[in-house]
């Protein structure tokens, strides 16, 4: 009896040693999930002012977006190029390409665009003459850099009744920006055109800018002449400057400006960046995860009419108007083994760039690019997949 009660004893305890193995692995080489990289457009559509627009963000000429109330957007795409063309009631629409560069980093590619109004339709009178007034966009708050145009036609300059529009300029088309001399920027230009294929000019027609007295003498006049952007006859008259145009075609202002540029990257913030499944008793699906970023141009009205002029410049030379605080998504997909981990971070880049003409300069920051870097591991903090 003695002996017997031993072996049954010691038969129990191996039984429930190898029990509690069975139900509580080590799980110290579990391998990590492999995390796929991620691609996305985040981008805005604003006026010129920087108020955000309701439009439509057409990818690849199919996928199409709509906007939020402040004008942004956000859409996965895979690596590659990408044409996006955005277009909104009263204003030109406008298109670009996004180059998305294949990597083992996730990556959220900024693309904003500043859409212009459409243009002004002038009509003129039963003998030909026209009269026609225009004010161009500026960002809120930075009215100073207002330029008012005035058209004037004399009597037969115009076909009876027909009709021209005059369409505002913001920046020289980049395929001609080789054609402008050393770092001429456009201060602002106007684009005439016929209403319908029978109006042309038959003399010229006057243009009246008021741009300041102190712009108006750094000012070169020029219209674009066959892709070319040529010297145009213009007259200083005070604040005005008083341009000839002797045909339907694009006519603008330049001064000389330079812009440089300095880049540094933040860090973005998540509502989540560490999952912990070390220890857990199932496991873990992660869809994605929230994070805030800034997005778009931060910069303030200039304090004077020349600041501000350069300030217009920067908001054109980035391709946006307005900065603005939003969130996003990244897209995970990934599921979480028992004995395994992950982490996430992400840095923006952070561009500054200063515009110089004389003895006036502003800065301004602009919020761009997104790359994301995710982690996996197990216990013992090797393996695992990453981006």
């Amino acid at each position: 009896m003695k002996w017997g009660a031993v072996w049954l004893l010691m038969g129990t305890l191996a039984l429930g040693t190898t029990g509690c193995g069975d139900d509580d692995p080590t799980y110290e080489d579990v391998t990590p999930p492999t995390v796929e990289a991620s691609y996305s457009i985040n981008g805005r559509v604003t006026a010129v002012s920087g108020e955000g627009l309701a439009a439509t963000v057409t990818v690849d000429g199919s996928e199409t977006v709509k906007t939020n109330a402040d004008g942004s957007f956000s859409v996965a795409v895979t690596a590659g190029s990408h044409t996006l063309r955005a277009e909104a009631d009263g204003k030109i629409a406008k298109e670009g390409t996004v180059e998305v560069t294949a990597s083992n980093q996730g990556e959220a590619v900024a693309w904003n665009v500043v859409l212009s109004n459409v243009g002004t339709s002038v009509t003129a009178a039963e003998d030909g003459s026209a009269t026609g007034n225009m004010t161009s966009e500026t960002l809120q708050g930075n009215e100073l850099a207002e330029v008012e145009v005035q058209l004037t036609a004399e009597a037969g300059a115009l076909p009876d009744n027909g009709s021209i529009v005059m369409t505002s300029l913001y920046a020289f088309d980049e395929a001609l920006i080789e054609t402008k001399a050393g770092d001429r920027q456009m201060l602002y230009g106007v684009s005439l055109s016929g209403a319908d294929a029978s109006v042309t000019l038959n003399r010229s027609i006057s243009l009246a800018l008021n741009v300041g007295s102190e712009m108006a003498s750094m000012l070169q006049a020029q219209k674009l002449v066959d892709g070319q952007w040529v010297a145009a006859n213009s007259t200083v008259e005070g604040d005005i400057i008083r341009l000839e145009a002797d045909e339907l075609t694009s006519y603008a202002l330049s001064f000389e400006a330079s812009i440089s540029s300095s880049s540094a990257t933040e860090a973005i913030t998540f509502d989540t960046d560490f999952w912990d499944n070390l220890t857990g008793g199932s496991n873990v699906n992660v869809s994605g995860v929230g994070y805030n970023y800034r997005h778009g141009l931060d910069l303030a009205a200039g304090a004077n009419r020349m600041e501000a002029y350069l300030v217009e410049l920067l908001g054109r030379h980035a391709g946006s108007s307005s900065v603005a605080s939003l969130t996003g998504t990244y897209d995970l997909g990934v599921t979480l083994p028992i004995g395994t981990g992950m982490r996430i971070s992400a840095s923006q880049t952070v561009m500054t760039f200063t515009a110089t003409a004389g003895s006036y300069s502003a800065s301004a920051k602009y919020y761009g690019n997104i790359s994301f870097h995710v982690t996996t591991y197990n216990r013992q903090h090797t393996g695992g997949g990453s981006l």
